[in-house]
């Protein structure tokens, strides 16, 4: 198996309350970074207590950076989750964009060109607008 597809069931196997069963190859070659880069998509309020906690018990914790004790150091130390969604940020609407479906619908029927060459076209001029 590739290691992205089983890294997402380690990582959510460790955050959150999951069934999810993790090959041991994957949990022996799991890597910190790599944790607390997909943890920060997650919950980015952990990602501090985590970097705080290996930062300053780390060394008398465990050995090397990686491994099944650090999976076991993770995973008791770290509360269980419950299951979220990933919010990404997602652009705002403007208010050229607010009233413009019905009309980006009629010209493009009327000049027989997609809706997509339209909404490109108002952004242009919505662009240009603001510059001046």
């Amino acid at each position: 198996m590739d290691f992205r597809t089983e890294f997402f069931p380690l990582l959510n196997k460790a955050l959150y309350k999951t069934e999810t069963d993790v090959s041991e190859h994957i949990v022996s070659n799991s890597d910190m970074f790599l944790f607390n880069r997909y943890t920060s998509f997650y919950n980015p309020g952990l990602v501090g207590i985590i970097n705080e906690t290996m930062n300053k018990f780390g060394k008398s914790l465990y050995f090397d950076n990686s491994g099944p004790y650090l999976y076991q150091v993770l995973k008791s130390i770290f509360p269980t989750l419950n299951k979220g969604r990933i919010n990404y940020i997602s652009k705002k609407k403007s208010e050229l964009v607010k009233g413009a479906d019905n009309f980006v619908k009629k010209y493009s029927r009327k000049y027989n060109i997609s809706e997509r060459e339209v909404w490109g076209m108002l952004f242009l001029v919505e662009k240009i607008n603001e510059k001046y």
